[in-house]
């Protein structure tokens, strides 16, 4: 997703935790004023080989509980 919205193709709604990962020309701004709702979310990955970009994005979220 990110870099979709690197490219230019976008914009995004994301978990703060994102914030963590570094994209060129990607702004990341707060959400205030306005009660969003909230749900449960999972991520899905490939058991192996998991490329690199894979393991540290899934390692950022399991931080996140």
């Amino acid at each position: 997703m990110l870099s979709l919205v690197s490219a230019g193709l976008g914009a995004a709604l994301l978990p703060q935790s994102i914030r963590r990962l570094a994209f060129k020309g990607v702004r990341y701004a707060d959400i205030v004023g306005t009660p969003f709702p909230t749900w449960p979310l999972a991520m899905i990955a490939r058991r192996q080989p998991q490329p690199p970009v894979v393991r540290h994005v899934w390692r950022i979220f399991a931080e996140d509980g």
